[in-house]
């Protein structure tokens, strides 16, 4: 298999699970993708194929067929079909299991794009990461509610590279996905779990005050982006949390080089391009 080991997900009561001694314990259910042709789900034949398309290079891509029609093509392919990787699971908390699939795009920057499918007597997505360009990288599962459902996350890749940062020290938030009875599908729910999201951006402010008082900083600057990199991160925690005002005020009282006005003026020109963004703070 080709992914380094990605394909192996896991359904969760929550983010952080601690026993008593201080040891994370045990998730209660996997959600496995897996790197196979075919899937098998009551009257629906779920196969990963060669796609007919004329002269040109190979497409591979996902048919779904119903009783000997096919009602189903998905959308997007893909140049090698161990780019794409599918699994079935309960995701809602009832009987019924969603069609999970999840595609590479190749090359060493970027991007998973991930589907949940329900199939039934229509097919049609319930999520689809290619709503936001922004997102990417391996499709999460958690049920970070307790409620026997589970919440959807990937990062969001808006700030990678940003700057001087490397790929070791660029800032990827997570934005949160909730399965909404009203409109039959996942929708954006940062702020449903804005207090989990603060309570990350706080822990990654610790590591900024921490770092803001040391010599290596005094002295040298910052060449290698790592004070940079500790204040996006706290700074990005809490936009994405929904506390912009609290994001920006931490900006301002601890990124105090001298390209303060450049950044703050680059990250606010990233934002305003970003869907994420938009639906956390519509106009």
């Amino acid at each position: 298999m080709l992914f380094l080991g990605l394909g192996y997900y896991f359904f969760q009561k929550a983010i952080f699970l601690h026993s008593e001694n201080g040891e994370e314990t045990i998730p209660d259910r996997e959600v496995t993708l897996q790197d196979e042709d075919t899937l098998f789900y009551g009257e629906f034949l779920i196969v990963r194929t060669e796609l007919l398309a004329g002269p040109g290079p190979r497409r591979y891509g996902v048919v779904i067929s119903r009783n000997a029609t096919t009602p189903y093509r998905h959308p997007e392919t893909v140049d090698q079909k161990e780019y794409i990787e599918m699994g079935l699971a309960s995701l809602l908390g009832n009987a019924n299991q969603q069609l999970i699939i999840q595609q590479f795009s190749g090359g060493t920057r970027c991007c998973w794009n991930s589907w949940v499918l329900e199939l039934g007597d229509s097919i049609r997505p319930l999520y689809r990461s290619s709503d936001f360009r922004e997102l990417g990288n391996e499709i999460s599962f958690e049920d970070l509610d307790g409620d026997g459902r589970a919440e959807l996350s990937q990062s969001i890749l808006l700030f990678e590279y940003f700057d001087r940062l490397d790929n070791t020290r660029s800032q990827l938030p997570t934005a949160y996905f909730q399965y909404s009875d009203v409109k039959r599908r996942y929708v954006l729910a940062n702020m449903t779990f804005s207090q989990f999201l603060e309570n990350k951006a706080e822990e990654a402010g610790l590591l900024v005050k921490n770092f803001a008082d040391t010599a290596e900083l005094r002295l040298y600057g910052d060449p290698d982006g790592q004070f940079l990199s500790l204040v996006l991160g706290a700074t990005l925690e809490y936009i994405y949390a929904g506390k912009r005002d609290r994001g920006w005020t931490f900006f301002d009282r601890w990124y105090t080089l001298a390209d303060k006005p450049e950044i703050r003026r680059k990250i606010q020109l990233l934002l305003s391009s970003s869907g994420l963004f938009e639906e956390l703070y519509p106009r």
